[in-house]
């Protein structure tokens, strides 16, 4: 398993940054929307290539933790029912009282 920081050329003489993530036999791409241009200068060229770099090293964290069962304290503190009320104000497809009916049925366990 493995996250890389890469790089591609762009027409405009720059170049666009993104993630190279090997994970479990598969590999994907996180176009991360960070571009280099040849006008920036080198502190913001470095700041960039920073913030790339601190997001990979969150990505490759992140699959670290799953790979090994840790589960970070801000996903153990997250409360469900807060979630899916979130999720029901914004789901817009068909059987939607079926999320609603069980979001009242989940609601009544955990009040008894």
């Amino acid at each position: 398993m493995s996250v890389k920081l890469r790089s591609k050329p762009l027409k405009s003489g720059g170049e666009a940054l993104y993630l190279d993530i090997y994970h479990n036999g598969k590999r994907n791409y996180e176009f991360l929307k960070i571009h280099i241009l040849p006008k920036d200068s080198k502190e913001d060229k470095k700041e960039k290539k920073n913030l790339a770099d601190s997001i990979r090293a969150k990505r490759q964290l992140e699959i670290n933790n799953d790979e090994y069962g840790f589960v970070p304290s801000f996903k153990r503190k997250a409360d469900f029912i807060e979630y899916f009320q979130k999720f029901n104000e914004t789901y817009k497809g068909k059987g939607i009282r079926k999320f609603v009916a069980t979001l009242h049925k989940f609601d009544d366990y955990l009040k008894h």
